[in-house]
């Protein structure tokens, strides 16, 4: 009888006869563990997010690096065409002159 009273008394605090608290509170434990390992898989799925985003970052400085080694090459090799042009067209000149100056002679 005992044993019938503290059921009685844990039903009416409970609102829940033992036996029905005890499967809830189990199937809350199941439903803690599910969310737990949903959580789980989240932050699985979250940290691969941000090892992809880290490694598409660094791919991309590596890119914008190679890419301004390249500009900077050309940008040299643009300067040195820049002063050869400029002797040819300096060298132009002064073989015109001397043409003209030959034609002078001449005459």
């Amino acid at each position: 009888m005992h044993k019938n009273f503290e059921s009685l008394y844990f039903q009416g605090i409970t609102g829940l006869p033992e036996y029905e608290y005890e499967r809830e509170e189990t199937r809350q434990v199941y439903v803690d563990l599910n969310n737990n390992i949903e959580v789980n898989k989240l932050e699985l799925e979250l940290e691969h997010a941000k090892q992809k985003f880290q490694e598409m970052t660094d791919n991309y400085q590596k890119e914008i690096e190679v890419k301004k080694i390249a500009e900077e090459k050309l940008l040299g090799e643009e300067t040195e065409l820049s002063n050869i042009k400029n002797e040819l067209v300096s060298l132009k000149k002064q073989l015109e002159i001397e043409r003209e100056e030959k034609k002078r002679a001449q005459k």
